[in-house]
């Protein structure tokens, strides 16, 4: 039988590195949700950036619209306010499409934050990035002018995106199947069904 005093030894040794394990584990825990606290923050705060941008350029409002009917509705008393406005509509027309530039950039960066979190380590941080997505996909993305903006580039290029979130955006909106029906126009450009349509997305 070994002496009390290797006895001692070993299991004080044996508390000390579960005692290391615990620490480690818990120390790992800490950062893993300070991190997501901090992604979501910054999630929140790029949206309440959006807000403000909308804010100070209001007639880009109809971009934010959720429903066919809202959207219809904010597009008309943009078109009113605009019409007189003619020559604005080439920069209209830029700002737009910079502005839905910004929400899929947004978008790509939840896809790949949702891509990153492990379903075993992560799995708050990942319900949470799902959710989100969810709502890209199942309300924001039906706006009909987003619809027209992210039909008009295939690949994704000129929204600044890259392949594999365009393919993601498609195969999820694909699943989903619900309606959407493009907006060609907007309200930067008379629905006179000139040629201009061709260019506005």
């Amino acid at each position: 039988m070994p002496p009390f005093h290797d006895v001692a030894v070993f299991w004080l040794n044996v508390f000390g590195v579960v005692g290391a394990v615990v620490a480690l584990l818990l120390n790992w825990r800490a950062h893993a949700e300070r991190a997501s606290f901090e992604m979501i923050d910054r999630l929140y705060a790029l949206c309440h950036t959006l807000e403000a941008d909308l804010m100070k350029e209001w007639y880009l409002a109809h971009l934010f619209c959720i429903g066919d009917g809202e959207y219809s509705i904010v597009k008309s008393k943009i078109q009113v306010q605009v019409a007189r406005e003619s020559a604005r509509f080439p920069e209209l027309l830029i700002k737009e499409k910079l502005f839905a530039i910004q929400i899929f950039l947004i978008y790509e960066q939840v896809y790949y934050q949702w891509g990153k979190s492990s379903p075993l380590f992560h799995r708050g941080r990942r319900r949470f990035l799902g959710e989100i997505l969810a709502y890209f996909h199942g309300r924001l993305f039906c706006n009909p002018r987003l619809v027209a903006i992210l039909q008009s580039d295939q690949t994704g290029l000129s929204l600044h995106l890259e392949p594999a979130t365009r393919a993601f955006i498609e195969r999820r909106m694909a699943r989903i199947g619900v309606p959407r029906k493009p907006d060609p126009d907007g309200p930067f450009i008379p629905t006179s069904g000139t040629n201009e349509s061709d260019n506005s997305a």
